[in-house]
C-alpha cells in the first residue's frame, strides 16, 4: 500500500473527476471547492516541505539506534535517508485532500479521513518511515490549510478566473488541469525528480565554470 500510486493518489484524483463530471452537481460552487482543492493540495505539500527544513532535523523510526527498530523484509534501508520525518508530507497532502471533499459531501469526506488514515498512513507507521506524532502534525496541518476551502472569498478569488477559463477556453483548461491532477495522483514525485536534476545540473555547470575561471 505504502508505494501504490494508484491506492492513493491515483483514487483521489479519480473521485475528483468523478464529482467534477456528476451530472446530479448542477452548481459551479462543487467545481470552485475542487479547484481551490487542487490550489491547496501545492500549498500543503510545499509548507510541509518547508517545515521539514526549517525545524530541527528529526530521524526516522527504522534509523533511530535506540528503538532497535526491527526493518520489514522488503524494505529499502536507504528510504529517504536524509529528510526530515516531521511532519509527514504525506498525512498533509491526503488529510487535506479529505477535508476538501468533506465540504462537498460529509459522507464522502469521513470516508475519505478514514481511508487516509489506514491506507495512507498506517503503512508508514509500520513501516518506520513516520512516529505517530508525524502523522499527527500533518493531520493537523492538512486539515487546517483544507478547511480554508470552506472560506467563500477564497473560493471566489481563487476559483473564478478558472471558471471563467473553463467556459471560455475548455480546450486549454482541462489538459492543465489533468497536469495538476496527474501530478497530485503522483504525490508531485516527477516534479520533484525535475526539480533536484535541474539543481543538480545547475550546482555542476557552476562548479565546473568556476574551475575553469
Amino acid at each position: 500500500m505504502e508505494g501504490n500510486y494508484l491506492l492513493k493518489g491515483g483514487l483521489a484524483m479519480s473521485i475528483f473527476w468523478w464529482i467534477w463530471f456528476d451530472r446530479k452537481r448542477r452548481s459551479d460552487e462543487d467545481k470552485k471547492i475542487l479547484i481551490v482543492g487542487i490550489a491547496l493540495s501545492f500549498v500543503s505539500l510545499l509548507i510541509a516541505r518547508g517545515l521539514a527544513l526549517l525545524l530541527p532535523f528529526r530521524q526516522r523510526p527504522l534509523r533511530n539506534p535506540a528503538l532497535n527498530f526491527q526493518i520489514p523484509f522488503t524494505l529499502n534501508p536507504n528510504v529517504l535517508i536524509g529528510w526530515s520525518s516531521l511532519p509527514s508530507d504525506h498525512a498533509t497532502l491526503y488529510f487535506c485532500l479529505a477535508i476538501v471533499l468533506f465540504f462537498i459531501s460529509r459522507k464522502l469526506g469521513l470516508a475519505a479521513l478514514l481511508y487516509t488514515c489506514i491506507v495512507v498512513c498506517f503503512p508508514r507507521l509500520y513501516l518506520g518511515i513516520h512516529y505517530p506524532t508525524d502523522i499527527l502534525a500533518g493531520a493537523v496541518l492538512g486539515i487546517a490549510i483544507g478547511s480554508t476551502v470552506g472560506i467563500r472569498k477564497i473560493r471566489q478569488t481563487v476559483a473564478d478566473p478558472f471558471i471563467h477559463w473553463m467556459e471560455t477556453s475548455p480546450q486549454s483548461f482541462y489538459p492543465v488541469l489533468f497536469f495538476c491532477t496527474f501530478c497530485v495522483a503522483q504525490q508531485f514525485d516527477g516534479v520533484r525528480e525535475m526539480g533536484k536534476f535541474t539543481f543538480d545540473l545547475a550546482k555542476f555547470v557552476a562548479h565546473h565554470h568556476h574551475k575553469i575561471g
